[in-house]
């Protein structure tokens, strides 16, 4: 799904039309294998993007979490699994150390969306404030996801650091909700299903063992101009 709609609302095959790919072996001999390969090939994990919240500060600390200690209760679970940061948003503004706040939308969509088919994908842009020995990090929701979010790792990186920042970003687990496979979980917020299981365990590195999540560099892009 991708904006609430099925991007295939008839993926093997249509009633009234000729079957294909391989659907005519598995039902005259048992044989899936054809079929099999052409799901594969249209199978996938694609997410959108919440709206980024980005800030910056000024000190060690990184102001949203720290790898292996748990949620600190400020609204980083809100947007880990509901993309919402406006909880977020207004506790870092009352936070020491905390210069700037910024919390970007893409125009029409509000999400980031990803590219599929003809499609770009959705894209932001924000200028910032900042002095010398400012950092920087940021947030933002994967989507299709219970309780995922991109981010700089711990230390956030240094203001003023141009260039393709991409291979910094990590994706983490927020450790307050219990995963299911991306895109097709019925508690996962983007659709609207079950409340998420609870669970209260230390933020991390999501693994790609588990699922086959896609390379950072395969889901977003992110570039710092001066």
């Amino acid at each position: 799904m991708l904006g609430g709609n099925l991007l295939n609302g008839m993926p093997l095959y249509e009633a009234g039309k000729p079957t294909a790919n391989g659907l005519t072996p598995l039902a005259e001999t048992g044989n899936n294998q054809m079929l099999a390969e052409y799901a594969a090939m249209q199978t996938g994990i694609l997410t959108p993007l919440s709206p980024v919240l980005i800030v910056v500060y000024r000190g060690n600390e990184n102001p949203l979490f720290m790898v292996g200690e748990k949620d600190r209760g400020k609204g980083l679970a809100d947007l880990a699994q509901k993309g919402d940061a406006s909880k977020l948003e207004s506790s870092l503004r009352q936070m020491a150390g905390v210069r700037h706040v910024y919390v970007v939308k893409a125009a029409n969509t509000g999400v980031l969306l990803p590219v599929l088919g003809q499609s770009t994908g959705g894209s932001i842009s924000q200028r910032i404030s900042y002095e010398p020995g400012d950092r920087i990090t940021f947030a933002t929701m994967f989507g299709y996801s219970n309780d995922w979010f991109y981010s700089f790792g711990a230390d956030g990186i240094m203001a003023g650091e141009a260039g393709n920042q991409t291979d910094k970003v990590m994706l983490y687990d927020n450790g307050t909700a219990v995963d299911q496979y991306p895109g097709a979980g019925n508690s996962q917020g983007a659709f609207g299903g079950a409340p998420p299981m609870p669970e209260s365990l230390p933020i991390k590195a999501v693994a790609g063992e588990m699922y086959p999540v896609p390379a950072t560099a395969n889901v977003l892009k992110l570039t710092i101009t001066n």
